[in-house]
């Protein structure tokens, strides 16, 4: 298998193009979160919908202090 590290600011692209998040905090940067996105594949639009894409997309806007 491959690995692609992908950096984003954007929190759902992050959920939705991921199988694994890692969440950094500001500079200096230090880990606040690493979880695997159990999401089935191959992911639609329509996943944003659903109740598991908005849990983890809040689960890191409450680790940014943004929720």
């Amino acid at each position: 298998g491959k690995t692609i590290m992908f950096v984003t600011h954007g929190i759902s692209e992050a959920v939705f193009l991921g199988t694994r998040v890692v969440v950094l905090t500001a500079g200096p940067a230090r880990m606040a979160d690493n979880f695997e996105v159990e999401l089935a594949h191959p992911r639609t639009l329509d996943l944003k919908t659903h109740a598991k894409f908005g849990d983890y997309t809040r689960r890191i806007y409450r680790l940014l202090g943004m929720e």
